[in-house]
């Protein structure tokens, strides 16, 4: 019942209270003029009223969803209203983290934004990496206390700002046809997980190179193949990127490990002294040499061949220098000799052709 000396007949009526059937005008007796009759011929009624506009409806970032932005772009469903001619003008988001509330430690709250965007971008949130969730909501243009929505479902959300890690092994010394790298690689707990890793080289104080070969997981090797087969000190690196675009650092100094490539085989050469000699032992000087991975551990053995009979093997040295002392057990007679170099890469040298070695 509305209506007497201090009403102004002003009232708000809700839709559900027009749809109820209760909605009536009538008149009654008011005791500060019990001497006055009253009659209701007819009433004219104005009825102005708002319905909110619809709750929206998130779209981006979708739940359970990752990016790698500290201000992400939120996006949601075209506004609607239920009443005609009504239009969005304004916009408000709220995040919080998870768990958490919209008004707790880490929440953020655009306030309201004019405007008819679905979407907004925050310019400084700069949100750390962890777990969020968001709501929107849109007010209509009715100047209503009615006119925002209601906020839309929370939509939970990771932001990953971590960049991976991975780490690439390699033997210290190759002569094959390619360079065997293996790696391993690992995300932050809470990441969105690893894309994969791409290999980087450089070869000797040249610039760090893209391979252009990538492998995913977390583990892997890649069979490098020296460009042109050129020798040299490679090093490598291995980059390492996560489902959201996070790159490893991009190489710098030596990287993750060096290989020495080298195909080419050492060269020696055994110095006998010239004859004739009187006396034991003789004394067999060598040199030996080698440009990149050296020459090997016991890696220069002496031959030796009494009157060009079958050559049969002699001592082993180490180094590029030294003497060998061999005693002359076949007796008086021509010793012809030669020595055959191993470098640290495993390529052995070429026996000399023809039977007196490299002389006698």
């Amino acid at each position: 019942i509305v209506g007497g000396p201090a009403d102004t007949w002003g009232r708000a009526w809700s839709a559900d209270e027009f749809s109820d059937d209760n909605f009536r005008v009538r008149l009654e007796l008011s005791a500060d003029a019990p001497a006055r009759d009253f009659y209701l011929d007819w009433v004219a009624v104005q009825v102005t009223y708002n319905r909110s506009p619809a709750a929206p409806i998130n779209q981006a970032p979708a739940g359970d969803s990752f990016t790698a932005s500290g201000n992400p772009s939120f996006a949601w469903s075209a506004f609607s209203d239920p009443d005609p001619g009504d239009t969005q003008i304004a916009l408000q988001v709220q995040l919080r983290t998870e768990p958490g509330t919209y008004d707790g430690a880490g929440s953020a709250d655009s306030g309201p934004v004019d405007g008819a965007a679905d979407a907004y971008t925050p310019e400084a949130w700069d949100l750390e990496s962890g777990a969020y969730c968001w709501h929107a909501r849109v007010q209509d243009s009715s100047g209503a206390a009615n006119a925002w929505s209601e906020y839309s479902a929370d939509t939970c959300f990771s932001v990953d700002r971590i960049a991976p890690a991975s780490s690439a092994t390699s033997p210290e010394y190759a002569n094959g046809a390619s360079i065997p790298v293996d790696w391993t690689a690992g995300d932050n707990a809470g990441g969105s997980g690893l894309s994969g890793v791409v290999l980087w080289y450089r070869l000797d104080d040249g610039a760090w190179t893209d391979s252009g070969m990538t492998q995913p997981g977390s583990s892997g090797s890649f069979d490098f193949v020296p460009p042109g087969g050129t020798d040299g000190t490679y090093y490598f690196y291995t980059m390492a990127a996560d489902e959201v675009g996070n790159f490893e650092a991009a190489p710098e100094g030596d990287g993750d490990d060096s290989t020495v490539y080298d195909t080419t085989p050492p060269a020696s050469q055994a110095v006998p002294p010239a004859g004739p000699i009187g006396e034991a032992p003789i004394a067999v000087p060598w040199t030996a040499e080698d440009a990149l991975s050296g020459i090997a551990t016991d890696g220069v053995p002496l031959r030796y061949s009494y009157n060009r009979a079958e050559y049969v093997d002699g001592p082993t040295d180490t180094g590029t220098s030294a003497t060998f002392e061999i005693d002359p057990s076949g007796g008086g007679g021509t010793y012809f000799f030669y020595t055959v170099a191993t470098d640290s890469a495993g390529n052995v040298e070429a026996p000399p052709e023809g039977p007196d070695g490299d002389g006698c």
